[in-house]
């Protein structure tokens, strides 16, 4: 087996988390994984964070775009608002957000799409209500 720059991953994939999330720390940190088993939570995040989202082939505006969209499909609610945060917070506006939604609908249905769009009007007014840092 090769080896893996696992340094330069943990190192990106802090980066990434700065950039996401204030303090360094997703609210969807808080799971039954990194409860029972922080070691495996953590390397999910250096291979997730440090791998992908840090490497610039694609930027971390899109990916998170990109990850949203498929959370939006899959219909998982929790992740939805987390990760159009973290594409807010990567650059996306809601005008951007709310244009994918209407072309995800044509591909994954009323409820999935109608869900997202409740999720993104949740996260909006989360994030107006917030004091600017």
């Amino acid at each position: 087996m090769g080896s893996y720059p696992i340094e330069e991953w943990e190192a990106g994939a802090a980066t990434v988390a700065a950039r996401l999330h204030r303090g360094g720390r997703t609210p969807m940190a808080a799971n039954g994984m990194a409860e029972l088993d922080p070691e495996l939570a953590s390397l999910v995040q250096v291979l997730a964070r440090g791998r992908f989202y840090a490497d610039d082939v694609v930027d971390l505006k899109t990916r998170a775009l990109c990850t949203m969209a498929c959370l939006v499909a899959i219909g998982e609610q929790p992740y939805i608002e987390n990760w159009m945060t973290n594409a807010i917070t990567a650059g996306s506006t809601v005008e951007e957000i709310t244009s994918l939604l209407g072309q995800l609908f044509v591909y994954v249905g009323t409820p999935r799409a109608v869900t997202a769009y409740d999720a993104l009007v949740a996260v909006r007014d989360r994030l107006a209500a917030e004091p600017a840092s």
